[in-house]
């Protein structure tokens, strides 16, 4: 299993994501994925895409959505990203 332990997370994204409310998600095939309001966060870096422990709030991401049909998103620091999304007060979005 290519999970992250939680207990080496760097202070600052712990804080981050504990106070925003972000959680990981498993979409099947050993990935895993930062998730917030309906998006999969993923690095643009593919070295740590799936390396949760390794993100950092500058770290640029995908903030991905797929509804069963069409996927739509955007990149963005995974800071500035789900400051974005809370921002925009998206309720939280159904899982396909």
């Amino acid at each position: 299993m290519n999970y992250y332990n939680n207990d080496i997370l760097e202070k600052e994204i712990k804080d981050f994501i504990e106070d925003k409310g972000v959680t990981v998600h498993y979409s099947g095939g050993g990935n895993w994925h930062y998730f917030y309001k309906g998006f999969l966060i993923n690095s643009d870096n593919y070295e740590i895409e799936h390396k949760l422990e390794k993100y950092k709030l500058d770290t640029q991401c995908y903030f991905g959505y797929w509804n069963g049909e069409k996927q739509f998103g955007f990149h963005q620091t995974f800071q500035e990203g789900v400051e974005l999304l809370e921002m925009l007060d998206i309720k939280e979005l159904e899982i396909f």
